[in-house]
């Protein structure tokens, strides 16, 4: 991800809009991608490992030193992979619909700071949820943002619009100072 932010601070999107974006959501969704490949293959061989210690076991065989995987199992992963990107996907999208949902709903125009506050906290409850049931919360928080950044975006004050668009881009350039302070530490 670094190579994404080190990119990113040198294309600043209000002269390259269109590139900046291209190269944020690949930046994000690279890293999620393989972090999803990672768990869906990491399952598959504790699977996989188990099931040849059981079957060794029950047959009175020598437990295997390696694990062997066959095509079935290399099917297996991919449908975990594509069962975990989607169910991350859902999530966040739900969670970003029903944050615009109730911002609509309830209306909190009167109060700026506390819309601020809803869509920050539903996005990063889509990361929380994602990630107490084993999902991605990268691709769930980056599916809620994008539902946040169409339909939430617009049912806020100008006030909040503003408000929220000042909070994320401090959090933005902290994080971005931290990391780069990190990696010349490390």
């Amino acid at each position: 991800s670094t190579d994404t932010v080190a990119v990113l601070t040198l294309i600043t999107p209000d002269k390259f809009r269109v590139l900046n974006a291209v190269l944020f959501g690949e930046g994000v969704v690279n890293d999620a991608v393989t972090i999803l490949l990672y768990q869906a293959v990491n399952k598959q061989i504790q699977e996989s490992e188990v099931e040849q210690i059981n079957d060794a076991k029950s047959h009175g065989e020598k437990v295997p030193q390696e694990v062997s995987i066959g095509p079935r199992e290399v099917g297996l992963m991919f449908a975990e992979f594509f069962q975990l990107s989607s169910c991350s996907i859902l999530l966040g999208a739900l969670l970003g619909l029903l944050c615009s949902y109730m911002l609509k709903v309830f209306n909190l125009n009167y109060d700026p700071i506390k819309e601020c506050i809803v869509v920050l906290m539903f996005a990063y409850l889509s990361y929380l949820a994602a990630e107490q049931v084993s999902l991605s919360g990268i691709i769930s928080m980056f599916s809620c943002g994008l539902f946040l950044a169409h339909y939430a975006y617009w049912n806020m004050s100008r006030k909040s619009r503003l408000g929220t668009t000042l909070a994320v881009e401090s959090i933005s350039g902290i994080s971005q100072s931290f990391l780069y302070i990190y990696m010349g530490l490390s």
